[in-house]
């Protein structure tokens, strides 16, 4: 999530727009050359094809766990983080505005805010598969900048998400996790100049008919372990996200070409 939006914000930032996207943009951006770990230029692109996932049937999708707390105090408050398609029309034309939401346990509110998005090819990756959302948020009458969230991989119903604006988080996340093994202190401890797994921040994302964990492919779970440790931070609880779901949202005028 943007750290410049506020801590509230989680890490699902994106807009989903099968209608009005045009998946093959060619517009230039700074996440075409975002820095990835170790491997992730190594799938092939077309297992990390962005659009497959987002432009996909439903109205939801969700963040089912990720390796990192968003809030301040480190204790996993907020939960049920989304994306809604809402369909709408202006001048007759049929249209969807896209928002985020999620649901605070500090405040015990549920917020959402409208996101943008266009996606990428990012440099250096084997094939021409756009495998980059790059997301934008609107705050007030302006869109925040641009985030990058770099696919390791998808099969269209799970995605393996890089979100490199929360790997302190999850630095910090990983340091608590290893200093609470006992006995485990030389087979966790890093090489000297060496990444964990577990320091990068990542996001399980899920379309909403896949909510459960055990629908989960094989690539999604290998993928997220390869890249992102075994720590895994559930944030759906259906009582609470099914209010979530159903938060009203208002429509206000695009901002932004990107949909």
């Amino acid at each position: 999530m943007l750290q410049n939006v506020g801590s509230l914000f989680t890490g699902l930032l994106l807009v989903v727009n099968a209608a009005s996207t045009d998946p093959s943009s060619n517009e230039t951006s700074v996440c075409q050359n975002v820095s990835v770990p170790a491997g992730f230029k190594d799938i092939p692109s077309s297992d990390q094809d962005v659009w497959s996932f987002v432009a996909a049937a439903g109205d939801f999708m969700y963040v089912l766990f990720r390796n990192f707390n968003s809030d301040p105090q480190n204790k996993g408050t907020n939960k049920c983080v989304m994306v809604q398609k809402v369909p709408y029309k202006e001048s007759g034309e049929a249209k969807f505005a896209n928002y985020t939401k999620w649901f605070s346990g500090t405040t015990n509110q549920s917020y959402a805010m409208r996101s943008f998005y266009h996606v990428v090819h990012l440099d250096g990756t084997v094939g021409a598969t756009k495998n980059v959302l790059v997301a934008r948020h609107q705050a007030g009458e302006n869109l925040t900048r641009e985030t990058c969230y770099p696919f390791a991989y998808t099969n269209a119903k799970c995605a393996v998400v890089l979100m490199n604006h929360w790997n302190d988080a999850a630095k910090n996340q990983c340091k608590e996790e290893t200093s609470s093994q006992k006995g485990d202190s030389d087979k966790t401890a890093p090489k000297t100049g060496e990444q964990r797994p577990c320091e990068t921040a990542c996001e399980m994302w899920v379309r909403h008919e896949y909510l459960n964990e055990t629908s989960l492919s094989e690539n999604c779970t290998k993928y997220y372990e390869q890249f992102c440790g075994n720590s895994k931070i559930f944030l759906y609880e259906k009582s609470t996200c099914d209010q979530v779901e159903d938060l009203p949202v208002n429509i206000t005028k695009c901002i932004s070409k990107d949909q």
